[in-house]
C-alpha cells in the first residue's frame, strides 16, 4: 500500500525516474509473492520508462528481473508437467538475461554481470546444457574473483 502511494506521488509530481524504481520494486514484490503475470506486468512498465529516459543501469536490471520472472514460470510449468511450456519460458528467460549481461559489461558493472552470469548458468541447467552451465558459472566465478 505504501508504494502503491509512493508512486500516486511520483506520478502527480511527473518524477518518471521514481516510478521507473517503484515499478521495480513492485514488481519484486509481485515475484517474491509467487504473482507472476503481475510482477511480469511492473517489470515491463519499469523497463519501458528506462528506455524512454535512456536510462542503461536501470534497463539492465530490468532485463534482469524480466529474466527471472520468465525463469520461474518456467519453473512453474515445469512443476506442472508442461515442458515445452517450461522450455520456452526458460529460453525467454535466456535471452533477457543476455541482454541485460551486454548492458552491464558496456557499462563496466562487474559486480552486476557476475550477478548475470550466474543466472545465465543456472538457466543453462534448466534447459539441460550442463556444458553451458558449468561455462557461464565459471564465468560468474572469474568476474567475481575479479572484484
Amino acid at each position: 500500500a505504501l508504494y502503491q502511494q509512493a508512486l500516486q506521488r511520483f506520478q502527480e509530481a511527473g518524477d518518471q525516474g521514481s516510478m521507473m524504481r517503484t515499478f521495480n520494486a513492485l514488481s519484486v514484490i509481485e515475484q517474491n509473492a509467487g504473482r507472476l503475470e503481475e510482477a511480469r506486468a511492473w517489470i515491463e512498465k519499469s523497463r519501458q520508462l528506462a528506455v524512454e529516459l535512456k536510462d542503461l543501469p536501470s534497463l539492465g536490471a530490468a532485463f534482469q528481473n524480466i529474466g527471472i520472472v520468465c525463469q520461474r514460470e518456467g519453473e512453474a510449468a515445469r512443476a506442472q508437467g508442461d515442458e515445452p511450456a517450461a522450455r520456452l519460458k526458460f529460453q525467454a528467460a535466456l535471452r533477457s538475461v543476455e541482454e541485460s549481461l551486454r548492458i552491464k559489461q558496456a557499462l563496466g558493472n562487474k559486480p552486476s554481470a557476475a550477478n548475470a552470469f550466474g543466472q545465465i548458468a543456472i538457466i543453462h541447467l534448466r534447459l539441460g546444457d550442463r556444458q553451458g552451465g558449468r561455462r557461464r558459472g565459471h564465468r560468474a566465478d572469474l568476474q567475481g574473483a575479479a572484484l
